[in-house]
């Protein structure tokens, strides 16, 4: 094994054993809770991730002013992802979703006020795109909505206060298809991850109900195998005590013929021998008779 793959091996351990921990307060047989917190564990440790190679990265490429909204943006993001972490940890996921998703929303939305008219719906509208997916699966119905409107409130004020007064010539069609596409884009996303997450709650409602059952039917075919296996040891039992009887009638039957054969010879030998003491005395009667 090279020092490559030492090293990987090494960092992939202690990955392991620090997702461990984190998700030590979730049980492995609530399969959608647990995965929902190591997906939003993970999701936060890249960012974390991410937001310091971004800062190092500023640092020799940016300027003062550029450096400063990065520096801004980039330690809320990075708290917020800490204060997740630990949410997670405390075994607390809802409120860490919830957290997730409107941290994102807010640093969305204000990156997008920020930014100029004409960049600002290919860069931080795909973000805004994210947060509202992200929102519409890990999160309540409520709370993606909350998202929504967020974003909706952003980009009319964006449009009507900011985009618009700005805008000259070619670019104000620029700015019209940004704040239309982006409403248009916003609501079907909402409805398609809306309607996803209902199919997918449905499904796993299904799946749960269809699992109970299955175990109650195997608690009752476990019970019924219980039960042969009883009634064959049982039967089993009763076989061999059956046995045993049969075994001492045959003995005793075998006995009871044994002694009535010796009975039998003892009573022929008594006829014989009563025979043989009777002829003598009858041969001495008749010269009796005949004097």
């Amino acid at each position: 094994m090279s020092y490559i793959d030492k090293k990987q091996l090494e960092w992939d351990t202690k990955m392991k054993s620090l997702s461990k921990k984190i998700l030590s307060p979730y049980n492995k047989a609530d399969l959608i809770r647990y995965k929902k917190a190591q997906y939003i564990f993970i999701f936060a440790s890249t960012i974390a991730i991410g937001l310091i190679f971004l800062t190092l990265f500023s640092f020799f490429n940016f300027d003062s002013e550029r450096l400063k909204q990065v520096l801004i943006s980039a330690s809320l993001l990075f708290f917020s992802c800490i204060i997740i972490i630990a949410l997670v940890k405390k075994g607390k996921v809802e409120i860490a979703a919830n957290f997730l998703a409107f941290s994102a929303c807010l640093i969305a939305a204000a990156g997008f006020i920020n930014r100029p008219y004409y960049v600002a719906g290919v860069s931080m509208g795909a973000f805004m795109f994210l947060a509202l997916a992200y929102a519409t699966l890990y999160c309540s119905t409520a709370v993606s909505f909350s998202i929504l409107l967020i974003f909706i409130a952003t980009h009319t004020y964006y449009f009507f206060f900011i985009a618009r007064p700005q805008a000259t010539w070619f670019l104000l069609q620029t700015v019209n298809s940004t704040y239309i596409d982006g409403l248009i884009t916003l609501t079907l996303l909402f409805i398609l991850g809306v309607t996803t997450n209902k199919f997918l709650q449905k499904a796993l409602r299904i799946a749960q109900r269809e699992s109970k059952e299955n175990a109650q039917r195997f608690n009752k075919i476990s019970s019924l195998i219980e039960t042969i296996k009883t009634t064959i040891r049982d039967l089993d039992e009763a076989i061999e005590g059956n046995l045993t009887i049969i075994t001492k009638y045959s003995d005793n039957a075998q006995s009871q013929a044994a002694s009535m054969e010796e009975l039998s010879a003892t009573v022929e030998e008594t006829l014989q021998g009563q025979k043989v003491s009777e002829e003598p005395q009858q041969i001495k009667i008749i010269p009796l008779i005949i004097s």
